[in-house]
């Protein structure tokens, strides 16, 4: 299928990337927590398609940047809910509406893994294997679990009690607040046995790929490593990445 990649139309020039701040090494951090889309997998042009054909019925629409800017990163309410604001629908969305837009961007979104509407970023994950040898290894994402669980099955990271990779999953139904907020990045720094205090919570790193998962983490007291697969450089340091790396890929794990 081809698709145009998902990138910010607006991206002004970034600082060279030997100015940029280099993460440390994983190995080096008592637990890590990776985000999913935009950081495992390329996901994101799968949601966007998702998004657009559940509000399409009700004559809305969105445009790229609306997408990258204001809705990648925040969750599938916010969405609905911007979408309908720039659609010119006045009147807030009904809790039947928003269901019923979940529901249907839910089955949308089981279709588009089994047509295979998304890609594994490369070397994603192999990073998250080896990282998960040496260190308590989690995951914390914006999307809803009854997406994410059939998605890691597909690209190999099935969720397995015997031999857990991933030992935290926290995705948006499991809290009660989604990114920008930092509670699902507490959550999952926790159940991965890092402890409260400031000092512990920033010996557990996070890797995320847009402003709102980077300010969700910072919020948590996380130390944060951005990855330049949806943004560049200088917004996710604006929104307090502590380092930045280009892919994933190039990351050192030990």
């Amino acid at each position: 299928m081809n698709r145009a990649p998902v990138t910010n139309s607006t991206q002004t020039s970034s600082p060279a990337q030997s100015d940029l701040p280099r993460p440390p090494a994983l190995a080096s951090f008592d637990a890590v927590v990776f985000d999913f889309d935009g950081v495992l997998t390329d996901s994101e042009p799968m949601h966007a398609w998702a998004i657009r054909e559940t509000v399409r019925p009700r004559g809305w629409d969105f445009g790229h940047d609306l997408f990258i800017n204001h809705i990648v990163g925040n969750g599938d309410e916010h969405a609905f809910r911007m979408i309908a604001r720039v659609s010119g629908h006045d009147q807030p969305l009904s809790d039947a509406h928003m269901a019923d837009m979940l529901a249907t961007k839910q089955s949308l979104m089981l279709r588009g893994i089994q047509e295979q509407r998304f890609t594994v970023h490369p070397g994603s994950i192999e990073t998250v294997r080896r990282t998960a040898a040496l260190r308590p290894v989690g995951l914390c994402t914006g999307t809803v679990r009854n997406t994410i669980v059939p998605m890691l099955r597909a690209i190999g990271l099935p969720i397995d009690v015997d031999n857990p990779t991933l030992r935290a999953v926290v995705c948006a139904d499991d809290v009660t607040r989604n990114k920008p907020d930092p509670e699902g990045y507490i959550k999952a720094a926790a159940t991965l046995g890092v402890g409260q205090s400031a000092d512990a919570r920033r010996r557990c790193a996070a890797i995320e790929d847009s402003p709102t998962g980077v300010r969700a983490a910072r919020a948590a007291g996380l130390f944060v490593i951005a990855v330049g697969h949806t943004f560049p450089a200088e917004p996710l340091l604006t929104a307090g990445a502590d380092a930045f790396i280009q892919r994933l890929a190039t990351i050192q794990i030990d």
